[in-house]
């Protein structure tokens, strides 16, 4: 039933009404409102359990497909090689970041 409440409200706000006035009439709080906002307009699913993450999406996408096909090969790929791999893509957008030492990645993040 509040499921279908919080919907029905998240409808009447998206076509222009005030979070204050819809939830006077759903009886929920502003508070309410806005978290299952952001939960619909972010999406779960772009939300990564493990926190934030160093590089881009694209980039950690790109690095997994090309271990893949490196892979698919029989091509041996170590820890140690990604970690350079990570350290070179930093170094060449000019990224310092400073939760490395040298811009070099430890074993703990690989």
């Amino acid at each position: 039933m509040l499921l279908q409440h919080m919907v029905q409200a998240y409808g009447d706000i998206r076509s222009g009404r005030s979070q204050r006035d819809t939830g006077w009439d759903f009886d929920l709080t502003c508070s309410v409102l806005q978290r299952f906002f952001k939960k619909r307009d972010v999406g779960e699913e772009s939300r990564n359990p493990e926190g934030q993450t160093i590089l881009y999406l694209e980039t950690e996408k790109s690095i997994v497909c090309h271990l893949a096909h490196l892979s698919d090969w029989g091509f041996p790929f170590y820890v140690l090689d990604l970690r350079r791999a990570v350290k070179r893509i930093l170094d060449k957008e000019r990224w310092y970041i400073s939760f490395f030492k040298d811009n070099c990645p430890r074993k703990e993040w690989a």
